[in-house]
């Protein structure tokens, strides 16, 4: 009889001691999370930095009039993002000044994607979409080509789906160019509005788990998928 109740004590500390060790990290995990994840919505990181700045990823994005674009890049924005120079024009793109109205001999790429085309920590003119544009224009063509770069950090092909029917089809281009990456299938964490640190509907945990084995397996699945097509595409003619 005193075995049993030896082994139950045992089990009972066994028990509680996951518990706390749950608690511990639920609580540990929320605090992180609400700490360094900041979200588009609140308030306090609509106080932007000023141009000349080094910026982060906020001071560049707004939320948009458009519901199903969510958010776009501010125009006229002028520092630096992380490191690399940025500017973005008047119509809100990372590009050189362009007007929508086409010039005539001109034959226009509508590029649409996210931080891959966007150019993430890199300067404009080393983004692929420039080189792109270099290396149509150096094949000696009568034409002079002009690949607009429509790329916003984070966005998925829903959105640059949208992107190109509200903004990119009134620049009247002859080809859209749509880039998908792995990541496409979620949105960007900063979109999500954050529950109270207090809830006991949500584990924080848990989604973390979930991100972090679930959504990557789900990626690296889609990357196995296209690898082999990805080997196949030849050497860039800019090389």
């Amino acid at each position: 009889m005193s075995r049993n109740r030896a082994w139950a004590a045992k089990l009972l500390l066994l028990l509680v001691s996951l518990l706390f060790a749950c608690f511990l990290s639920e609580t540990v995990t929320r605090l992180y999370i609400r700490f360094t994840r900041h979200t588009l919505h609140e308030e306090d990181y609509r106080q932007r930095a000023p141009n000349g700045s080094d910026f982060v990823l906020l001071d560049v994005i707004r939320l948009s009039d458009n519901p199903d674009l969510i958010y776009e890049l501010i125009p006229g924005r002028e520092g630096s993002l992380y490191g690399a120079p940025y500017r973005s024009n008047s119509q809100g793109m990372r590009d050189a000044e362009v007007l929508p109205e086409k010039p005539s001999g001109v034959w226009r790429i509508a590029a649409l994607g996210d931080s891959s085309m966007f150019g993430w920590r890199v300067p404009a003119d080393q983004c692929y979409v420039e080189f792109l544009e270099w290396a149509l224009n150096l094949a000696g063509d009568p034409v002079r080509y002009e690949v607009l770069n429509f790329a916003v950090p984070g966005y998925n092909t829903a959105m640059e789906g949208e992107q190109f029917i509200s903004r990119a089809k009134g620049f009247d281009p002859d080809l859209t160019l749509i880039q998908f990456d792995v990541n496409d299938i979620a949105l960007p964490n900063f979109l999500e509005t954050q529950p109270s640190l207090l809830t006991i509907r949500r584990s924080y945990l848990l989604g973390l788990g979930r991100q972090i084995f679930v959504d990557r397996g789900a990626q690296e699945a889609l990357a196995q998928i296209a690898a082999p097509r990805l080997e196949q595409i030849p050497v860039p003619l800019y090389q």
